[in-house]
């Protein structure tokens, strides 16, 4: 939950309550559009907090937490952006909530980041070091500081030994994963339609190596011809924690071949799919299909099977599959990539792969 947000079950009904010390606390529905009204009142309240109702200016009142959200004001970024910076800031910053933003310098973040090297790993120091430069970002546009002294720091390295990640997986496990939701009971019409929607995306993914976000996003006039336009993908806006948004990258536009067996999936979906919806990927209620929908589905389906399965590894498929038959120039205008090393990043060799090639080598030499 949310910091100064809580949830309250008041004569018999769950609300979402906002309490700051010293302020009016308010009462708002438990849901998606409560949750968003009491974000935006909690943070209203801490901007109008008498502690911080002073110039910002004056020494002893732009602290950390108020510079951090003000710079959420200044920089505008996504709602789901917002959480999740939300979420590592008060995890975090804890003890450095109410130091004002003027006594941090370079030589106050060293012994922060040595302490925090020893529990989070280099991903996560990175994301707080990003937080800690928004910060001073917003103490130099209110013109309390001048130095943005987050530039100035070196990270060290992470203590915590960096656990491979599988990305991994073949055609095998994925019929796996596709004849175990064919057989899943569906009591409803609703159930046994998104289950079988949920199949007709893995197909899709698998013959394209879509990003999730871009599925989600498809429509019916996206589909052309023998062509598949890639320009959007399901996100989170200023506003809206689920919108169509602007794709990841330029390179993200792109159009994908409908190939043969592509095509037979395409047929299927388009003659699945009810004839009003216009997203192909539009579920029974009429909501998108999005990952809080696909991930709890496919983390039960993994653990019910006892395989290692999730929705990105079909476009890691895609890349080491299609890697294997063309040229590199291809693959990365085929996954939307800037660059070789990201396409090449995205593909993996096989143990068998591995071990003919040092069988090879050892026949060469003999």
């Amino acid at each position: 939950m949310e910091k100064y947000i809580y949830e309250r079950t008041i004569k018999g009904r769950n609300y979402i309550v906002v309490f700051i010390p010293g302020c009016k606390s308010k009462s708002f529905p438990n849901d998606k559009d409560g949750m968003k009204k009491a974000i935006r009142y909690r943070d209203q309240l801490l901007l109008n907090k008498p502690k911080y109702n002073a110039s910002v200016k004056t020494n002893t009142k732009y602290t950390i937490e108020y510079a951090f959200i003000r710079q959420q004001l200044l920089i505008p970024r996504s709602v789901e952006t917002q959480r999740k910076e939300n979420y590592t800031f008060y995890k975090y910053f804890g003890d450095y909530l109410n130091i004002p933003l003027q006594q941090i310098r370079t030589a106050q973040l060293i012994p922060f980041f040595n302490k925090l090297s020893l529990t989070a790993t280099d991903n996560t120091m990175q994301k707080i070091a990003t937080i800690w430069k928004k910060i001073f970002r917003a103490g130099i546009i209110d013109e309390v500081i001048m130095v943005n002294y987050a530039e100035q720091l070196q990270l060290p390295k992470s203590k915590i030994p960096l656990a491979p990640k599988n990305v991994t997986t073949n055609l095998e496990t994925v019929q796996k994963v596709v004849d175990y939701i064919e057989n899943m009971q569906g009591y409803t019409k609703m159930v046994k339609y998104d289950h079988q929607l949920m199949i007709h995306l893995i197909w899709v993914l698998y013959y394209t190596g879509m990003r999730p976000s871009e599925a989600y996003a498809l429509t019916r006039s996206d589909i052309e011809g023998d062509v598949i336009h890639i320009y959007k993908r399901l996100g989170s806006s200023y506003t809206e924690p689920k919108a169509i948004v602007t794709p990841k990258t330029r390179n993200s536009i792109r159009d994908i071949p409908v190939s043969p067996q592509l095509r037979v999936v395409l047929d299927n979906l388009l003659a699945f799919i009810k004839p009003e919806n216009e997203y192909v990927f539009t579920r029974y209620r009429g909501e998108l299909m999005n990952e809080r929908y696909t991930g709890p589905l496919i983390t039960r389906i993994t653990t019910q099977l006892g395989i290692d399965f999730n929705l990105y590894m079909l476009r890691h498929l895609f890349a080491t599959e299609v890697g294997k038959v063309t040229d590199t120039r291809t693959l990365v205008e085929l996954m939307g990539h800037a660059s070789a090393a990201q396409s090449i990043y995205y593909q993996f060799s096989s143990e068998e792969e591995k071990e003919k090639a040092l069988q090879d080598r050892a026949a060469k030499m003999s």
